[in-house]
């Protein structure tokens, strides 16, 4: 019971769907707040996996109706926002057992048979690839971090590497009796592992997920002290031959790092958000779903630099040996081709010297509806169409793109 005078806050909670707009009821605090988001997420160096486009607009569109209401899209973006008592939760934009369907076969999903978490109807996307997270993290513990030489500068009492003789000098003047030296050790300190921790701290300050796995999150940090702070130009860490058993861990650190926590401030009050960039994911889903039911031939994602201009082009999907190209695009398709992709998909054939061209996405309408089949010179582009409808079974939706990839190449 409420004592008397005391003013009890009401949650508002408002869904929404991503890429699709909706007008709701804000005050000029909470059209601020998610203002600024937009902004602050739009002109992040590091929003992981994002495609460099010219078109850098805001997360989030933000247009006034008048009295109060506005017409609110977050675009390609799934998570929540909370903002005193505002919570908005925003879902994918294909019905959500595709989407789990899609993002369990993503690379991001981890491969741990002891720890099979799967993504259900209902549950949170924060939990879940949080777990997905820890699991990876728990798993490089085990194994043991990998370590890799460090620069030190350090006074000790005695001689190590190299020696600054006028720094050592000013340590004796000073009553100091260490040399000043410069050397290299074998440390856990890497930028891998500062990405680890970093994640596990982020986790250990949530409030957005349970305290046990907050618990979890500290454990790993608590055994990761010979690694220090976390430093910006960590975001820019790449894995090689040696590092390959931080695959699994080190987008999820990503992600996490460059959405859990994220604080925006509107008159001096902060608010949470999460969100997650969806194309990424999507795109590596439906590329690992092919690869794993087209056994024939390698289907990967390449870059082709054109000469010394600077410019390259990076199509999704090559198959085989430039049999054929794809590129993904997490958007429902209309009847109509989009110029924007019949464009690329044709600079991408043209670029790679094949014949056959594909643009996949999805439809919830039947294959009348699809943009049809077009020639330009030896060229064929074509569209493939996951049908997204909620009632389908995603499994039978994936065993028929397989089949008609299949025989499309073939």
């Amino acid at each position: 019971m409420k004592n008397f005078g005391q003013v009890q806050e009401i949650m508002r909670e408002i869904e929404l769907v991503e890429s699709t707009p909706c007008t709701i009821d804000l005050s000029i605090e909470e059209s601020k707040f998610l203002e600024n988001i937009g902004i602050e997420l739009a002109s992040k160096s590091i929003w992981w996996g994002l495609k460099k486009s010219e078109d850098q607009r805001s997360v989030v569109s933000l247009v006034m109706q008048g009295s109060g209401r506005f017409k609110v899209t977050f675009r390609d973006v799934i998570g929540s926002i909370r903002f005193r008592e505002l919570q908005l939760n925003i879902s994918p934009k294909i019905p959500q057992n595709h989407f789990n369907f899609i993002v369990q076969k993503s690379s991001l999903a981890p491969r741990f048979s002891e720890h099979e978490i799967s993504i259900k109807e209902g549950n949170d996307y924060l939990e879940i690839l949080i777990n997905w997270f820890l699991f990876a993290a728990e798993g490089l513990l085990r194994k043991g971090l990998r370590k890799d030489y460090s620069y030190f500068e350090d006074s000790l009492p005695f001689l190590r590497g190299q020696v600054d003789p006028l720094r050592t000098t000013q340590n004796f003047q000073t009553g100091i009796a260490e040399a000043f030296c410069r050397f290299e050790e074998l440390s856990e300190n890497t930028p891998l592992n500062r990405v680890i921790k970093e994640a596990a701290i982020r986790i250990t300050g949530s409030k957005s997920v349970s305290e046990f796995v907050r618990n979890r999150a500290h454990k790993i940090s608590l055994r990761m002290s010979d690694v220090s702070t976390f430093e910006l130009s960590d975001f820019h860490v790449t894995l090689d031959r040696l590092s390959h058993d931080y695959s699994e861990a080190l987008p999820l650190a990503l992600i996490i790092i460059s959405g859990l926590g994220f604080d925006t401030s509107a008159n001096g009050k902060l608010g949470k958000s999460f969100l997650i960039r969806t194309p990424e994911i999507i795109e590596d889903g439906l590329r690992n779903i092919l690869s794993n039911g087209i056994k024939d031939f390698l289907i990967k994602k390449q870059r082709l630099k054109l000469g010394e201009t600077g410019i390259s082009i990076n199509p999704d999907l090559i198959f085989g040996s430039n049999l054929a190209v794809g590129d993904v695009k997490y958007t429902y398709f209309d009847k109509d081709w989009s110029r924007n992709a019949f464009n690329q998909i044709i600079t991408f054939a043209t670029g790679f010297r094949t014949t056959k061209a594909g643009v996949f996405g999805f439809t919830n309408k039947d294959i009348a509806s699809l943009p049809r089949p077009v020639k330009i010179g030896d060229i064929e582009a074509r569209v493939f169409a996951w049908s997204a409808d909620p009632n389908s079974d995603p499994e039978t939706v994936s065993n028929n793109l397989i089949s008609e990839v299949k025989a499309w190449i073939s």
